[in-house]
């Protein structure tokens, strides 16, 4: 019954070749590891304060667009108080 090679086992020590080559396939692997880690909390610490911000800047602009729609219906109405008090002839020196 045969099993075919499995795999080869080869006794003695390793080169120092060998002993680098393991180590700076290592050292790489942990820099990738270290990279991602980096890349993802970087990512996460612009992105919160992002939205954060984004969420202050549409509330600002919807509270700036209703300040703008009073502040022109105000305009309109002291206008047309003006426009009114004029039309009547009241005289201006009566006011004082």
């Amino acid at each position: 019954m045969s099993l075919g090679v499995q795999g080869i086992i080869v006794s003695g020590e390793a080169s120092e070749s060998d002993e680098e080559e393991f180590c700076v396939t290592q050292a790489k692997g942990q820099l990738r590891e270290a990279n991602a880690s980096l890349e993802q909390n970087l990512a996460q610490s612009i992105r919160g304060p992002l939205r954060e911000q984004s969420g202050r800047i549409q509330h600002l602009s919807g509270t700036l667009s209703a300040v703008q729609t009073s502040t022109l219906a105000t305009h309109t109405a002291i206008t047309r108080a003006a426009r009114n008090l004029s039309s009547d002839g009241f005289p201006s020196s009566r006011l004082s």
